[in-house]
C-alpha cells in the first residue's frame, strides 16, 4: 500500500517567515492524516548534520520545504522526502546547465525549451533534499537523464520521483521518496491559517 504525501502550497509572502507556515501546515496534516487534532510546538524543528530541517517531537513525520516565484510549498509524510518547486523561466541557462548538470541532463538539454532547465533542476533539488545533502552534493555526481535522447523516464535510478502538477501554470513542481507514494496537493486557505 501507498504511503500518502500531503503538499500544502500558499502565496509567497516574505513578510509570513516559512517556519510558520511549516508549523500550520503539520498543524493540517496531523488533523487530516492522522485523524488526531493537535497544535504543533511552535520550537519544534532541529536540523540534522547536514542541515536538513526534521521535527524533534515528531519524528515520525517528515517534510521538505520549497519556494518559487509567488509560492511556497510543503510536503509530509510518513518517510524521507524531498520536495523542489521551480518557476519556469525564459532564459537560456546552458551555461548553467553545463557548469551544475551531469553531462547526460546537459545533453538532453541541448535544442529543448528553456523551460526544461527548471524541470531538470527540479528533479535534481528534490533529490538532493531527499538525501539530505542539498547542494552540498556536485549535481554532476548523478543523472536524473538515463538517456540522452531522453526516451526513458525522468529520475534518479533506485529511488521514486513525480511529477506533481501545480494548480498555476509554469511551474515544476517533483516529489522524491523511497517508495511511490499517494500524493494528497492541499492549499492553505485564509481561513484556516491564524497568522497573529
Amino acid at each position: 500500500m501507498e504511503k500518502e504525501t500531503y503538499i500544502y502550497y500558499h502565496p509567497y509572502d516574505r513578510s509570513i517567515p516559512s517556519g510558520r507556515l511549516t508549523r500550520i501546515g503539520l498543524e493540517r496534516y496531523l488533523q487530516e492524516s492522522h485523524k488526531r487534532s493537535k497544535n504543533a510546538d511552535p520550537d519544534i524543528q532541529k536540523k540534522d548534520s547536514h542541515g536538513k530541517p526534521f521535527f524533534a517531537k515528531y519524528v515520525d513525520i517528515f517534510h521538505n520545504v520549497s519556494h518559487s516565484g509567488n509560492w511556497w510549498v510543503c510536503a509530509y509524510g510518513e518517510s524521507e522526502i524531498g520536495l523542489d518547486l521551480q518557476k519556469n523561466g525564459r532564459k537560456d541557462n546552458r551555461k548553467l546547465a553545463k557548469r551544475f548538470f551531469h553531462p547526460l541532463e546537459y545533453e538532453w538539454l541541448l535544442g529543448k525549451e528553456p523551460s526544461q532547465f527548471y524541470r531538470i533542476w527540479a528533479y535534481n533539488e528534490s533529490y538532493l533534499k531527499y538525501t539530505g545533502e542539498g547542494l552540498a552534493r556536485d549535481m554532476k555526481s548523478f543523472s536524473v537523464i538515463s538517456d540522452p535522447e531522453g526516451l526513458l523516464s525522468l529520475g534518479v535510478p533506485g529511488v521514486w520521483q513525480k511529477e506533481i502538477p501545480f494548480p498555476e501554470d509554469d511551474y515544476w513542481m517533483v516529489l522524491t521518496s523511497g517508495k511511490p507514494q499517494k500524493v494528497i496537493l492541499k492549499k492553505l486557505l485564509p481561513d484556516n491559517i491564524n497568522l497573529l
